[in-house]
């Protein structure tokens, strides 16, 4: 009874990592996780003495790049096009797509081919510098963080999810004297980042029911 658990519990963890069928892939395993049509769903939050936000939003994707056989440089990696939109009214976010522009500071992609986040690290980390990596179960990502004055600082980071390698949260936050005095973040609505964002806590619940159902059956 015991092994049978932990096969259970085994299967349980590696099915949270399947993904659907990608595009067929490139010589370095890239391929595109996203595909034209898709619907991903995000809120945004402005958290900031003047501002309080909190809106859904969504990105609809409109074109996926060829991807080259062999990439070199950050800057031949390609990113899903796509448009946004407010959820409510299926209008466009307009001047608020400048929030965008700050994704310059940690690479610019909105989106990256999945199948190769090594490689993705190598050339993202050749073209920027002072970057800090983000690479877990889930995510994959950049963040920087830039002096503002000697009391202040901002950071910016960006983390795609692995499993299609599009934006999963975005965030700009600003700091004095390591306070946070301003928030602005797009992020991924639905089960799959809840589950990123609480990995460990749900392994470690996962963990202690599997040791309480052992328990239980050795009891019995």
């Amino acid at each position: 009874m015991k092994r049978a658990i932990q096969i259970m519990f085994v299967f349980l963890v590696v099915g949270m990592f399947l993904v659907a069928p990608v595009a067929a892939q490139s010589n370095q395993g890239l391929s595109w996780g996203v595909s034209v049509s898709d619907r991903i769903d995000f809120n945004f939050v402005v958290d900031t003495d003047t501002d309080s936000i909190n809106e859904p939003m969504y990105a609809s994707i409109t074109s996926t790049p060829v991807i080259p056989d062999s990439i070199s440089g950050w800057g031949a990696v390609p990113t899903a096009v796509s448009d946004w939109k407010w959820a409510a009214n299926d209008t466009s976010i307009g001047l608020y797509g400048l929030i965008f522009l700050t994704l310059i500071a940690v690479g610019s992609h909105m989106s990256v081919p999945v199948g190769n986040f090594t490689l993705m690290t190598t050339l993202v980390s050749a073209a920027l510098t002072g970057e800090v990596m983000i690479d877990d179960v889930f995510y994959w990502g950049v963040q920087y963080t830039v002096d503002t004055s000697s009391t202040e600082h901002t950071t910016v980071a960006a983390r795609y999810f692995k499993s299609d390698g599009f934006l999963a949260k975005l965030t700009v936050e600003e700091f004095e004297n390591d306070v946070r005095t301003g928030y602005i973040a797009i992020s991924r609505q639905g089960f799959m980042t809840t589950i990123a964002d609480n990995f460990l806590i749900i392994i470690a619940g996962a963990v202690v029911l599997v040791v309480l159902v052992i328990v239980c059956v050795k009891r019995k």
